[in-house]
């Protein structure tokens, strides 16, 4: 319900400007103004005053009326093949990508409702490869939106630059097909593709420093991850490979799905070692550097963590295994101005500052 009033008419009708009425009420023009413009709901007394002068009664000024429902607008959309049962209700981000008009559900949450742009009211079809989507504003199609398939370390802080370049970068996860895959089929904006799984967009896997610009894709290294064993500066252990940890040493491990443990695990598993006994008494720590300062704190022997982890508290690093990342733009499908204002993203010193105190290199210079 809202309050209506009916103040500026019955003030016309017995020919009486504002002054003259709020001087016999006993308040300002700039209140009479705002009571009229409906912006201030005045008191009882003044409610009570202004019915008096105008020889009406209260309810004859103001008066209860209804809210009309407003019709929540529907459209749809081709939701991103997603590992996650997406059910009726489901919150999702719609995003345009190319001729595409993308459903892409957000992360649940059991404490708060994820900002969202609508949600699933219809699956169609046995796949569900579409659905209708009741949206929560009537404009459904955010250009500022991007979509990004694939992860690692540095994606937080592209998120963090493109959003003060106006741009809310929306990370996909959980998806059935790989970044790569996703991004040829005109499902998503950006994708970051780890090269030690094969080869990139058009085969291309771009040198260090390098970008290859093609008709379809920009490709570009994002970033190289450099993991390994880091112990105290002086080494007491002398530890110098993986094959060291099957020694009495107090191992902190990182935990399972996370970018270093993936490599760890994947080196361990071709030099055919002992997995249970280079994971630790059971602990695990959530990031590099929580699992450096463990070592320096002499609460661990050896950690699984980056070099720049090692660098930032002075202890010795031993690497184990290399991971680059690139990052990959489909020019057909981004909105305009964005393939120009990510690339600008790349080219910032502080950007650049950031993605080598958080992984090892940053994206090459532009």
């Amino acid at each position: 319900m809202t309050i209506g009033n009916n103040v500026e008419r019955i003030r016309k009708e017995h020919a009486l400007t504002v002054s003259k009425l709020a001087a016999r009420v006993g308040i300002t023009r700039q209140t009479i103004y705002a009571i009229e413009a409906g912006t201030y709901i005045p008191n009882t007394a003044i409610a009570l005053k202004l019915a008096n002068e105008l020889n009406v009664t209260v309810e004859q000024l103001f008066s209860l009326r209804p809210v009309k429902p407003v019709a929540a607008d529907r459209t749809t959309a081709r939701l991103l093949p997603d590992r996650r049962q997406l059910d009726v209700g489901r919150p999702v981000w719609l995003c345009r990508v190319g001729d595409n008009l993308i459903a892409a559900a957000c992360g649940s949450a059991d404490s708060y409702q994820p900002p969202a742009d609508g949600l699933i009211a219809k699956l169609y079809a046995a796949k569900a490869s579409k659905a209708a989507i009741q949206v929560f504003y009537p404009q459904t199609e955010k250009p500022d939106h991007l979509l990004l398939a694939g992860h690692c370390l540095g994606t937080s802080i592209l998120a963090h630059y493109l959003r003060l370049a106006g741009y809310n970068l929306i990370h996909v996860n959980g998806c059935k097909r790989g970044p790569v895959d996703l991004l040829k089929a005109g499902l998503v904006h950006i994708a970051i593709d780890d090269s030690c799984h094969g080869k990139t967009a058009d085969g291309i896997n771009p040198r260090s420093g390098t970008i290859v610009d093609t008709s379809e894709y920009v490709v570009t290294r994002f970033t190289t991850l450099e993991v390994g064993l880091v112990v105290p500066a002086d080494n007491p252990k002398h530890i110098q490979s993986l094959s060291d940890l099957n020694k009495n040493v107090a191992f902190v491990n990182q935990p399972v799905g996370s970018e270093c443990r993936t490599l760890l695990d994947r080196v361990a598993a071709k030099a055919h070692l002992c997995q249970p006994s280079i994971r630790g008494p059971g602990s695990a720590a959530c990031g590099g550097l929580t699992a450096a300062w463990r070592v320096y704190s002499g609460k661990a022997d050896c950690c699984l963590a980056t070099r720049s982890s090692a660098q930032i508290l002075g202890l010795h690093f031993i690497p184990v295994a290399q991971r680059q990342f690139n990052l990959i733009l489909r020019k057909d499908s981004l909105p305009q101005g964005a393939l120009a204002d990510t690339l600008a993203v790349l080219r910032k010193p502080s950007f650049r500052r950031e993605m080598e105190s958080l992984c090892d290199q940053a994206a090459p210079r532009v």
